[in-house]
């Protein structure tokens, strides 16, 4: 019993491990795209709030295990070419999730009228991520695809695929 619990524990400290990494890939794309901007005067209003660097952290924080467990761990399929994808596939989700709590975070700090709230949720979740994904999104889907390349090949070299698999059939 002890040892099918130790056997799980390798997924949770893959997908902690996955989380942190995802998280940090975020912010380092945000400061990316603020260093880039902040040298054209005509970018400047691309440049990320400072909220948005935690924002963005906790949004790739909670997708990029999520996504890694239900697109790789499950059902068995880490290679170096699905972990990009999945990578790529985080970066874009993170967009809206990381909006919506920036905005939200807004709100509760600015203080708002029911009226002004739905507009600025729809703001929030729909148009200000539709907006960074045209404009920066191709940067973002770069970095989280190299990211997820990365941490898929050093999961095949240190075999925590057959780990899984070892964990999921005792279980």
């Amino acid at each position: 019993m002890f040892y099918a619990h130790t056997r799980l524990a390798a997924i949770w400290y893959t997908l902690i491990l996955v989380g942190i990494g995802a998280a940090i890939t975020a912010a380092a794309a945000c400061f990316l795209i603020d260093f880039v901007a902040s040298f054209n005067i005509s970018w400047t209003w691309l440049r990320p709030p400072a909220q948005f660097y935690i924002t963005t952290a906790i949004s790739s924080l909670l997708i990029g295990p999520c996504l890694w467990w239900h697109l790789i761990i499950k059902p068995g399929k880490l290679t170096v070419k699905r972990g990009s994808w999945v990578g790529l596939l985080g970066s874009i989700l993170v967009h809206p999730l990381a909006w919506f709590l920036l905005t939200l975070l807004a709100l509760v700090v600015q203080g708002s009228t029911p009226g002004s709230l739905s507009f600025s949720l729809a703001m929030g979740f729909i148009l200000l991520p539709l907006t960074s994904l045209i404009t920066v999104g191709w940067l973002t889907g770069i970095i989280g695809g190299l990211a997820g390349a990365l941490v898929a090949a050093l999961q095949q070299k240190f075999s925590c695929q057959e780990r899984w698999q070892a964990a999921l059939l005792e279980h």
